[in-house]
């Protein structure tokens, strides 16, 4: 059945990528994703891991992460709204230093000196909706993630696309530990 399912995918994925491009076929595949996720949100803290490894791929101009974490937002409040359950961090100091930095982070709007409010790469703006992203992503975790189990998954995925990103450079033969020691360069 699954062999099945995944030869229709794959055709559905051939054709919506002939007929309408390649748009098309990325939206063939996450659609599907998505519903997935929003019937089983405990599996979002390792999607999200999969993405922070993901983040050259862009959909319409927008990186992979600019997408993920409204998405992670709607899908953990539904979770929360569908199933209320106790929202406990194990500590509250961090919780105040996240907090604190945003507030200071946010505040810097005040001082900076390019005030402006476009997102281009380097501007203030541009640094601000990423430390949002980061706040998307860290609540995610720390809300959806509360069992050893799903904290196992996510350090199988973190080993996995670290294992998967540095393979290839390794395969090409880049550099080794013992052409970067000091000794060596003598």
């Amino acid at each position: 059945m699954w062999a099945l399912a995944a030869a229709g995918l794959g055709a559905l994925v051939g054709l919506a990528a002939a007929v309408a491009g390649p748009q098309m076929a990325v939206a063939v595949v996450v659609l599907p994703l998505l519903a997935w996720l929003f019937l089983r949100p405990d599996w979002l803290p390792a999607v999200l891991m999969v993405t922070v490894f993901s983040e050259a791929v862009s959909l319409g101009g927008l990186t992979i992460s600019r997408v993920a974490a409204p998405l992670a937002i709607a899908i953990v409040l539904l979770r929360l709204a569908l199933v209320p359950k106790q929202v406990s961090f194990p500590r509250k100091g961090i919780l105040v230093a996240v907090g604190a930095y945003s507030v200071w982070a946010f505040a810097s709007l005040l001082w900076t000196v390019s005030p402006d409010m476009s997102f281009g790469s380097g501007t203030t703006s541009f640094a601000l909706s990423s430390l949002a992203l980061s706040l998307a992503y860290f609540f995610a975790i720390a809300i959806l993630v509360d069992t050893e189990a799903l904290l196992r998954r996510i350090i199988v995925v973190l080993w996995a696309m670290s294992v998967a990103s540095s393979s290839p450079r390794m395969w090409r033969g880049g550099t080794s530990a013992r052409s970067c020691s000091p000794a060596s360069r003598s």
